[in-house]
């Protein structure tokens, strides 16, 4: 009988440590794939803003290769550098704001890891005492 009980008892440990395990996995491949997205968001919205600064860039190559009033070309390189400008903080305020959700994704899944091992401990300690 003594034997079934020590048994029994060492089923519910390797249960634990594999549940254990299971969710430290879990979450860390859940914490990874948000920043990995993250990152990836971050580059391709990087790549698209770059292209269209190119754009403008190329646009202000041909205002300034063409005579005409200085009056008018001046204004083209004001609106293209306010332009440039302005999709540059964008570009910086969208990477700031999903870097924040990434985060905040990340401390919830670090939250519930935490309080699922403090169960999985507390059960551990209730079974080895009971």
């Amino acid at each position: 009988m003594l034997e079934k009980e020590a048994f029994g008892a060492i089923q519910k440990f390797h249960q634990s440590w594999y549940d254990t395990f299971h969710t430290v996995t879990q979450s860390t491949f859940d914490v990874q794939g948000r920043y990995a997205l993250y990152m990836q968001n971050v580059l391709t919205d990087g790549i698209e803003t770059l292209k269209g600064e190119i754009e403008i860039a190329r646009q202000l190559l041909n205002v300034a290769s063409k005579p005409q009033d200085q009056q008018d070309a001046l204004q083209e390189f004001v609106n293209g550098g306010t332009e440039v400008y302005l999709r540059s903080i964008a570009y910086v305020q969208r990477t700031v704001e999903r870097g924040g959700e990434a985060y905040r994704g990340n401390a919830e899944t670090l939250r519930e890891m935490s309080e699922s091992l403090i169960r999985t401990a507390q059960e551990q300690q209730n079974s080895l005492w009971s």
